[in-house]
């Protein structure tokens, strides 16, 4: 079945470089293809069935132009708009390109992300079929373990973790869990339904990283960044509501909205000295004490 896929994928991924690709380059380039290692040639009515099967599988149709009988991606920006399908090609394109990696091998280094071996499938089947999860949870700060029976509503991957975003059945609110810090994981029979006024794309709109606090407000937040890490800001945004506001020669200023949460401030740090809080005043002082703080541990 993994196998079937990647061919799909193959296919997508060649048709959404090349629009208006046809059959017969098609063809030539799933002979030359590494998921087709016999070198066989592509015969029509296998196509055919593809075709059919990534609009069931993927909800993407392939169209074709009877004019220049090439072949082109309907709608193509819907794919690419940060959601779950756009994840899902992106994954199975870096696995059909990485099936190669036998002939580079100690060359192509990845990250290992450990919660998402065991305990990330338990939560996907238990939001399929909206079954409450029971697992014991241990707090890395205090070491206490607890019993938790969670609705869960959405997942989220960040800095290497698959986080649970649910509802604490005895706590009756929502609550955020890290996968890696799970054992026990069980699916109970009880069922539950997503309130309709969830929306974990909302949840999560004015939020950097994954803590969610309604205590704090989301505001505007100015960046200088300079010359040297602006054009890292550019490439990759921190929040999708960044702007760059203001350009010199020397450094760019970036506006992002959004809650100045733990995260984000860690994320602030992260950029060392390339980059400084213009506002709000409140912010500018709370990393300024934190800075303070850090420099004790080196005097």
């Amino acid at each position: 079945m993994l196998n079937i896929i990647s061919r799909h994928i193959w296919l997508i991924d060649l048709i959404a470089n090349r629009q208006g690709i046809t059959f017969p380059e098609i063809n030539e380039e799933w002979q030359r293809s590494s998921v087709n290692p016999t070198g066989d040639s592509l015969p029509v009515r296998t196509f055919c069935n593809w075709k059919k099967d990534i609009l069931d599988e993927f909800g993407i149709k392939l169209l074709c132009n009877r004019r220049t009988n090439g072949y082109s991606i309907d709608r193509i920006d819907d794919i690419k708009d940060g959601s779950i399908r756009e994840w899902m090609l992106n994954a199975f394109t870096v696995s059909n390109l990485l099936s190669e990696r036998d002939a580079l091998e100690g060359r192509i280094l990845l990250e290992n992300v450990p919660s998402g071996q065991v305990c990330l499938k338990h939560f996907v089947a238990a939001m399929k079929g909206n079954r409450r999860v029971r697992f014991q949870y241990s707090k890395f700060v205090s070491g206490d373990t607890q019993e938790v029976i969670l609705e869960p509503y959405c997942v989220k991957l960040y800095e290497r973790r698959w986080y649970v975003v649910g509802r604490n059945v005895e706590k009756d609110s929502l609550r955020t869990y890290a996968l890696d810090r799970m054992s026990g994981v069980d699916m109970l029979d009880d069922s539950y339904k997503v309130p309709k006024s969830f929306n974990a794309e909302e949840y999560y709109a004015d939020t950097f990283g994954v803590i969610h606090d309604d205590s704090i407000k989301p505001e505007l937040i100015r960046l200088r960044v300079k010359k040297a890490q602006r054009d890292y800001f550019r490439t990759l945004p921190l929040h999708p509501s960044q702007k760059e506001v203001l350009t010199e020669d020397e450094y760019s200023e970036f506006t992002v909205f959004l809650r100045p949460t733990f995260d984000f401030i860690q994320q602030v740090l992260a950029q060392r000295e390339f980059t400084q809080v213009l506002e709000p005043l409140e912010l500018r002082e709370k990393i300024k004490y934190i800075l303070n703080d850090m420099l004790k541990l080196y005097t």
